[in-house]
């Protein structure tokens, strides 16, 4: 592998070089290598077991404000050189369209910042590569049989599958950038259906880490594959919540979930600098709650959205969005920062080689308050518990959003009573997090998942504390 990343880092340069004696605006190249493996077992059958490998470069190219970009499927320099080539003449015939090439939104202007030379070498306990298959199968059929231990006859499907990748990255610049890093991911999830008539409800854990293969071995079924049985059965006896607008409390991964969906969209520069945003122009004024603080961090150890640098080779840090309640900053690229005026902050991510880069969240959450869960409840008259977190979706230009958490509490006069099933909120963004009014001191990131946005897919976490809205229109039976 080392002998691989040396010469394709020389390519890199000598690409780069020719760039430069070109005299293009600015050009950068990643070049990529890597493999995975995934494995699914479904109703205690093996259904799929894929092997892939992927390599090849992508190759952007600026000139005269204007975007260029191609890929090859080689890591071979003649063959990079062709990229370079297509790039740079898609750029040049850009720049004589601007407004059909670039959406109207003028010429791109490049922020600059110190480009970075560095190599970055992964560490793990058990390289999955080591581990063989036998073990990884055996694992998924252990969580099965919990599983269904768990569900006590009531499952009519479980679907166990694991996946890992690992592989490694150049990115070189004309800026002088040079990072060479390796990338390595594991996880394993178990989705359950129990039945009860015509009724079905859905139980789903899932453990993922930039580690290696321990993460699978330090798992306990009772944390994982039972666990998600449990849920999935005891939503059977649940009761459909009640339609209308209540007080709603959200559990961390709700939290979670509503950050990522509802705020973190609206803070990625790109929808803020093509006019798609809320928060557009809203710098230094007051969106939440006072006691509201929201942090995107790609610098988190292990968590599966961080990362050291960026597709554009600028360090990953941890970004305010929220302080205190006031709007502090957005997630930006080259690009964003450029055109708004300010430092770039390694938001560029890109789901491979033949992606370009665009503004993407990392580990988005909102950090702990001081109240004690307990006393938060206990100031809800007539409210609902968030306790789950499946999906969401977010009206980024209207501010408009929509969580599904599955399963609920219902709450009276402070105490948690009878369960809920297929519960959704629903709510403006800017109006939900002026109306929190109570934040706790729990604090967890277990919402986590591939995002997408623009056709590409990006792996994020996401989470904070329990947190206490005022009211949201809760969808149910009435």
């Amino acid at each position: 592998m080392d002998k691989a990343i040396t010469k394709a880092k020389e390519n890199a340069q000598r690409l780069r070089d020719e760039a430069r004696r070109r005299k293009l605006d600015f050009m950068d190249v990643r070049l990529e290598s890597g493999h995975s493996l995934s494995v699914l077992l479904q109703d205690r059958k093996l259904q799929r077991l894929a092997h892939s490998e992927d390599v090849g470069g992508g190759v952007r190219v600026l000139y005269r404000g204007a975007w260029g970009f191609a890929c090859v499927d080689s890591l071979d320099y003649a063959d990079l050189i062709l990229g370079l080539d297509n790039a740079a003449k898609m750029a040049r015939e850009s720049a004589r369209s601007p407004g059909k090439t670039r959406g109207g939104r003028g010429e791109v202007v490049l922020a600059k910042y110190t480009a970075i030379e560095d190599s970055i070498r992964v560490r793990c306990k058990q390289d999955p590569d080591r581990v063989p298959l036998e073990e990884k199968v055996s694992k998924l059929r252990l969580f099965e049989r919990e599983a269904i231990s768990q569900g006590r006859g009531k499952l009519a499907n479980t679907i166990i599958s694991y996946g890992e990748s690992k592989g490694w990255r150049v990115v070189c610049n004309t800026y002088g950038a040079l990072i060479d890093s390796q990338g390595l991911g594991v996880s394993v999830a178990c989705n359950v259906t129990a039945k009860r008539g015509i009724l079905r409800q859905n139980g789903y854990v899932v453990k993922r880490g930039r580690c290696g293969f321990e993460l699978v071995r330090n798992i306990k079924p009772k944390d994982f594959s039972r666990r998600a049985a449990q849920e999935a059965v005891e939503l059977l006896t649940a009761v459909p919540p009640p339609a209308g607008k209540f007080t709603v409390v959200m559990n961390p991964a709700v939290t979670g979930l509503f950050i990522h969906e509802a705020l973190g969209h609206n803070a990625e520069a790109d929808a803020v600098v093509g006019g798609e945003s809320i928060l557009a122009g809203k710098i230094g004024e007051r969106i939440a709650s006072p006691g509201v603080s929201v942090v995107d961090d790609s610098t988190i150890p292990g968590a599966v959205g961080s990362f050291i640098y960026d597709a554009e080779g600028v360090p990953g840090e941890k970004r305010q969005i929220i302080k205190n309640g006031v709007l502090v900053g957005y997630m930006h690229s080259l690009e964003t920062a450029g055109k708004l005026g300010v430092t770039p902050n390694g938001s560029a991510r890109a789901q491979s080689y033949d992606c370009r880069p665009i503004v993407r969240m990392s580990n988005t959450y909102m950090k702990p308050g001081k109240t004690k869960l307990k006393k938060l409840l206990a100031g809800v008259e007539d409210g609902i518990l968030l306790t789950g977190e499946k999906w969401g979706y977010v009206m980024v230009e209207g501010g408009d959003f929509t969580c599904c958490a599955g399963g609920g509490r219902r709450i009276h006069k402070g105490e948690l009573k009878e369960r809920l099933r297929d519960v959704a909120v629903s709510g403006s963004t800017l109006d939900t997090l002026q109306t929190i009014d109570c934040i706790s001191d729990d604090f967890s990131t277990d919402m986590g998942g591939n995002c997408g946005k623009d056709g590409q897919s990006a792996l994020v976490t996401g989470g904070g504390p329990y947190v206490r809205v005022k009211e949201l229109v809760v969808g149910g039976r009435r």
